[in-house]
């Protein structure tokens, strides 16, 4: 019988002090994409495309992202790939948290403009959140966004993206 207490104090230990590493490395981490790596982690994050939309966030809550197409096509979370459309949302985070991002692309995109937002469905927790949003072209990094959402239900819209 002492051994079977010796067993569960073991793993007691070693429960206390895996929680204790979980909170030393949160107390380190950012509460927004950070500056340095946001491009970086929108690149290795789904599909390029020729046309590419990005959304980074780093609490808790269910941001979505939102593009309409020249043509009226609505891609998000509930129409990931519109038929007739090229785009598709590739990535839908719907907890939040570190490292949260939501990503549309398209491989051959239709000439003229898209219009961009971002709509804060729900808090799961959450309070404000500061969000990023990069928009790449043929490649290239074209626009970078930040807006902080304050509560949920809040839609924010950002400058259409023009593609010629």
């Amino acid at each position: 019988m002492k051994w079977l207490r010796f067993v569960f104090g073991s793993v007691y230990v070693v429960l206390i002090l895996l929680l204790m590493l979980l909170m030393l490395r949160q107390c380190g981490r950012q509460d927004a994409p950070r500056e340095d790596n946001a491009e970086e982690q929108a690149r290795r994050t789904g599909g390029m495309g020729n046309l590419k939309v990005t959304l980074l966030w780093d609490r808790p809550g269910d941001v979505d992202l939102h593009v309409v197409e020249p043509s009226g096509k609505h891609i998000y979370f509930q129409n990931k790939h519109p038929f007739g459309s090229y785009g598709r949302l590739d990535f839908d985070n719907i907890p939040g948290g570190p490292g949260a991002v939501e990503n549309i692309f398209w491989n051959y995109p239709s000439q003229g403009a898209y219009k961009l937002y971002i709509h804060y469905f729900s808090a799961n927790g959450g309070g404000e959140i500061p969000c990023k949003v990069l928009v790449f072209k043929e490649g290239e990094l074209a626009h970078e966004y930040t807006h902080t959402l304050r509560v949920a239900g809040e839609r924010h819209d950002f400058p259409d993206i023009v593609v010629e």
